[in-house]
């Protein structure tokens, strides 16, 4: 780890309430300083993007903590996207 923070994010594409809780996190890391990514294959990333989040490969990342923002489908998709780091 080189020292930044840096939180990850997967977030169910047809779960709105998901994405606008993930929304107003992002917001309230990137007010903190934290840097947030989600990932750019991601299809909430322009909405995740407008609140401060950058667009990268998850696995490419130095993540401190990934977040799961839906249901059990989304946790295997994020377990899997590490897995293969």
């Amino acid at each position: 780890m080189n020292g930044a923070r840096t939180v990850g994010l997967v977030v169910h594409p047809g779960r709105p309430t998901a994405t606008a809780r993930a929304v107003e996190l992002v917001a309230a890391l990137c007010s903190a300083g934290v840097k947030t990514v989600v990932d750019e294959c991601d299809d909430v990333s322009g909405a995740l993007a407008s609140a401060g989040a950058a667009h990268a490969t998850l696995v490419d990342q130095d993540l401190e903590l990934l977040l799961v923002f839906g249901g059990d489908g989304t946790l295997l998709r994020a377990a899997e996207s590490g897995d293969a780091r």
